[in-house]
């Protein structure tokens, strides 16, 4: 008897599959899934939220748990030829994943959890050891987790991901604790930014660390010509700020409607 693998390849259709699993999955994303997360915990699952959503909802990954192992893998050699940008390191990090907790017999919730700590599978911008570092280098965890959405340049992605550049600042003043709340919290539906429509998904970030969420914040503040738009006296983050508005309920959605900014 062939193996499954093989029976899907002589009809030519893994990639086909692959792509049809991905492309044609629900993609509306419920306020209780913003809030928790959409995807099992595991190491490596911030990479997944990184990669993927610069072309596609993360629902239809969400969508697609319970597929084989190796439709995963024809799913993610089909990205790499639509443009998918990972290093080696990178993507084999997103295959154990994706095969792990998105496959047919993913481990139990509280087993996935444990996992993001391991200090063997967790890539470095996540888990405790980063966080009871002096110092975390808020550059390091933007370039692991966030500039696959809002570019290296802070330019963002026209219609998707908005820009970080010369409009963080504007948030900044507009309401300090608003930036702290997006990354615990993530943000959904459509914003405008310089006149023009967002409609792109933010997930929350509980893998990174109180004192990674204030580095990260303040390599955005100060990068970019940021750094001249802020007030002269501004506080930047600390560990201590991200920690207080860890507790605080907030819907991101609606104090970004409540906000007053002075860009454009």
């Amino acid at each position: 008897m062939k193996h499954p693998r093989w029976s899907f390849a002589l009809l030519g259709l893994p990639v086909a599959v692959a792509a049809l699993v991905l492309l044609t999955a629900p993609v509306a994303v419920t306020q209780a899934q913003s809030a928790a997360g959409p995807l099992p915990p595991g190491p490596g699952v911030e990479l997944i939220y990184a990669k993927c959503t610069v072309c596609h909802p993360i629902q239809q990954v969400v969508a697609s748990q319970g597929i084989p192992a190796f439709l995963w893998d024809d799913t993610i050699d089909l990205m790499k030829r639509l443009g998918l940008k990972a290093t080696a390191e990178e993507e084999q990090t997103i295959r154990t994943y994706l095969k792990t907790y998105m496959g047919p017999e993913p481990p139990p919730t509280d087993t996935a959890s444990a996992g993001t700590s391991d200090a063997t599978t967790t890539p470095p911008s996540s888990g405790t050891t980063v966080a009871q570092a002096p110092e975390v280098d808020g550059a390091a965890v933007f370039d692991a987790n966030c500039s696959a959405c809002h570019q290296a340049s802070g330019e963002g992605i026209p219609g998707t991901f908005p820009p970080l550049a010369g409009h963080a600042p504007d948030l900044f003043k507009a309401d300090r604790d608003y930036l702290p709340q997006v990354v615990l919290k993530g943000l959904q539906g459509s914003i405008e930014v310089g006149g023009s429509s967002y409609s792109g998904f933010m997930p929350p970030w509980p893998n990174l660390s109180e004192a990674e969420v204030a580095a990260v914040l303040n390599h955005v503040l100060t990068s970019w010509g940021n750094d001249e738009l802020l007030p002269a006296d501004a506080q930047l983050y600390t560990s201590e700020d991200v920690a207080r508005l860890a507790g605080v309920e907030a819907d991101t959605s609606e104090l970004r409607q409540g906000l007053t900014l002075e860009g454009p």
